[in-house]
């Protein structure tokens, strides 16, 4: 194992630890892809796609594992394990994958993990 996450090709390494986390939704006018991974400076990487070019950038934190991911048609939510073994979360109010996505400040979401932390969203169509 070489600490690195690769493309789909297996060409291109993308430094990393911990578990990687995938989430993806199907939306009315926008398809969004989005994979994080916890970085070799231990803080959360993000990486997005409509399915042309990629957009990778930091969500910052300090985590002790792989953070997870919640993507939903309007937001998007990083989840992880800080330090203090509590669970952090962060959460975008619009999702632009084709730039850097704006989110909100840390917050402590409380309880006591262990072993990382994971997400998911489930929600109603309007179109059902």
């Amino acid at each position: 194992m070489d600490s690195h996450h690769y493309d789909r090709l297996g060409t291109n390494p993308v430094g990393g630890v911990g578990h990687l986390a995938a989430a993806s939704v199907i939306g009315a006018t926008t398809n969004v892809a989005a994979f994080a991974c916890q970085g070799l400076d231990e803080g959360a990487w993000l990486a997005t796609t409509t399915g042309s070019a990629w957009t990778i950038f930091s969500v910052g934190g300090l985590l002790v594992d792989g953070p997870g991911i919640a993507l939903g048609p309007d937001s998007l939510t990083v989840v992880g394990e800080g330090t203090d073994n509590q669970l952090w979360q962060r959460t975008s109010a619009v999702i632009n994958p084709t730039s850097n996505v704006s989110f909100g400040s840390w917050s402590a979401a409380g309880g006591y993990l262990t072993n990382g932390a994971t997400a998911a969203l489930l929600f109603a169509s309007a179109n059902p």
